[in-house]
């Protein structure tokens, strides 16, 4: 099994048509997944690598479509959890074109798609799967892999984007960042040769510069939003 994963996704072309590319890599490899459409399911092919999907309706599915699909559809599938395994064509045949399922909305027809795949997905020991996903917090990363860690340039990239009309802030918003910047380097030296000590020291580190507590309204906000998640 891979120890972490980290995946971006960005515009691409496919024939003059507008599409999107994942990518996934590590230090060891770097994978290209472009198709035509954004969504959870196409970061699940490209994790996949060239396997096939597999798919399964059991308690990870359920429990990712409850408040995504109507009660009396979620009930109708509980009564079918099996944790079976399907093809795609299987999946799509049984569930989505020949049940009382075919006449959900489309956009729940594709959450039911997209959560079984991420259940087949986690219990898929033909494919090699990380342990972690590291990303952006865009949503089609979320909730496939379970521990999901955020991208620590990504993040920051956010600070980059407020707004500053003064120079005072400007000058906090910097000092900010090189404090940001300085204490991520640490974590990287950490990674290198990982202490007890030090992991202790990087955790109280974190919560005295991450404190909503400047002169600086906007940066208070966007660092309360990086603490919470």
């Amino acid at each position: 099994k891979l120890g972490y994963v980290q995946v971006d996704d960005t515009g691409a072309k496919i024939h003059d048509e507008l599409g999107f590319t994942v990518v996934v890599c590590n230090r060891l490899f770097t994978d290209f997944n472009t198709d035509t459409n954004k969504s959870r399911l196409q970061v699940v092919r490209a994790l996949s690598g060239r396997g096939a999907l597999q798919f399964r309706l059991n308690r990870t599915a359920l429990n990712y479509l409850k408040g995504k699909i109507a009660k009396k559809f979620l009930n109708i599938l509980k009564r079918r959890d099996s944790n079976r395994v399907y093809t795609e064509v299987q999946f799509e045949q049984r569930f989505l074109k020949k049940s009382v399922l075919k006449y959900m909305p489309n956009k729940s027809k594709e959450d039911v798609k997209t959560a079984c795949a991420i259940a087949g997905y986690r219990q898929n020991d033909q494919i090699s799967r990380p342990t972690v996903l590291v990303s952006d917090d865009a949503v089609n990363f979320r909730r496939i892999i379970r521990l999901h860690e955020l991208c620590w340039i990504h993040e920051l990239r956010h600070y980059r984007l407020l707004n500053v009309f003064a120079n005072y802030h400007e000058k906090i918003l910097n000092d900010f960042l090189d404090k940001a910047w300085s204490y991520y380097r640490r974590i990287q030296a950490y990674q290198k040769n990982p202490m007890l000590e030090e992991k202790r020291k990087i955790e109280i580190e974190f919560d005295g510069i991450f404190s909503p507590n400047t002169d600086f309204r906007m940066l208070n906000k966007q660092i309360e939003i990086t603490k919470e998640k």
